[in-house]
């Protein structure tokens, strides 16, 4: 029982990239083909898959088993605060928020300079496409250097 949601969560990743590699499903490419092409074809999948978000989060909320945050969602009932057991330590909300915002824009930058959302960048990695592992490559690598400024500014 102790392995079951990192099963879990395996299977659904791979069901999920496997849809994602078969439908061609980029969130950015969505947004780019209703603006400049007014095809919705793409954004189809970004609704179904915000639907399943909120389906998995409303079955969260309903098991709350004891594996699951006693206080689940965690926002609701501690606001902004750490999260216990987070491998972020810094305690100022303000500079992980700026280190953040920063990590957000880069990668989204980065992204659409690449022709896609970090997920179809993995897809076409894995289909053989060298500037995506290239790409892939530099998410990766800019992963633990995030975590290592926020966490050089733990007070």
């Amino acid at each position: 029982m102790v392995y079951a949601f990192a099963i879990t969560t395996l299977i659904i990743g791979f069901i999920a990239g496997f849809l994602f590699q078969r439908t061609g499903q980029c969130f950015i490419g969505a947004y780019r083909d209703l603006y400049l092409f007014r095809d919705t074809h793409l954004l189809k999948g970004v609704i179904g898959f915000f639907i399943g978000a909120l389906v998995g989060y409303l079955l969260l909320l309903l098991i709350r088993d004891p594996f699951t945050v006693s206080s689940f969602p965690w926002a609701l009932y501690k606001g902004l605060a750490a999260i216990p057991g987070s491998i972020v330590k810094a305690k100022d909300l303000l500079s992980v928020l700026i280190v953040g915002i920063i990590g957000g824009f880069g990668i989204g930058f980065f992204s659409v300079a690449m022709g896609g959302c970090p997920m179809r960048n993995h897809v076409m990695a894995a289909e053989g496409n060298l500037s995506s592992l290239a790409y892939v490559i530099g998410f990766w690598v800019g992963i633990p250097i995030i975590y290592w400024i926020i966490n050089s500014l733990a007070i």
